[in-house]
């Protein structure tokens, strides 16, 4: 997988396991605005509003825990 150039889209992930967040970078660019769509979750934007990335806090008891949930509902849904 080559590097994606500036204002590209290219999807890469990044997690801190010491602070539990999870980032997504969506496309490289400079952020110019950002917006909280509740305590832990802020997407950032860049000058012609698309998305750059995603920061997720509390990744594990936000992802982690409803996936994990689901999975083990439908697991016991098809026995």
């Amino acid at each position: 997988m080559g590097k994606c150039g500036l204002g590209e889209s290219c999807l890469r992930t990044h997690y801190d396991a010491e602070a539990d967040i999870l980032y997504l970078t969506i496309r490289r660019g400079p952020i110019t605005d950002s917006k909280e769509l509740d305590d832990d979750v802020r997407v950032e934007f860049d000058h012609k509003g698309s998305i750059v990335g995603i920061e997720i806090a509390n990744a594990r008891k936000k992802l982690a825990r409803p996936f994990l949930s689901t999975v083990a509902k439908q697991l016991k849904a098809a026995r």
